[in-house]
């Protein structure tokens, strides 16, 4: 096995997120060469990122909901609030 594709393997997968325990089971399948393993981690992996960022996307619509109603009604612009 090359050691250097082996660690440019394990840096991708930190970089995407993948925690020690994935990075673990994938270099189990790779070094047996269990493609089918390899491919069913990364594809459990990708469903949990895309998962992440339907969540964040409701975050932001919601965010951008709360943008929208506040400068409709003028909230928190300071114009409705009397100085003290």
């Amino acid at each position: 096995m090359d050691y250097s594709c082996r660690n440019t393997i394990i840096q991708n997968m930190r970089d995407f997120g993948c925690d020690n325990n994935t990075i673990d089971e994938f270099m189990k399948c790779y070094n047996t060469e269990d493609h089918i393993g390899q491919k069913r981690i990364l594809d459990s992996f990708r469903r949990k990122l895309i998962s992440e960022l339907h969540r964040k996307q409701v975050e932001i619509d919601l965010l951008d909901y709360l943008v929208y109603q506040l400068t409709k009604c003028n909230c928190g612009t300071g114009k409705n609030h009397r100085k003290r």
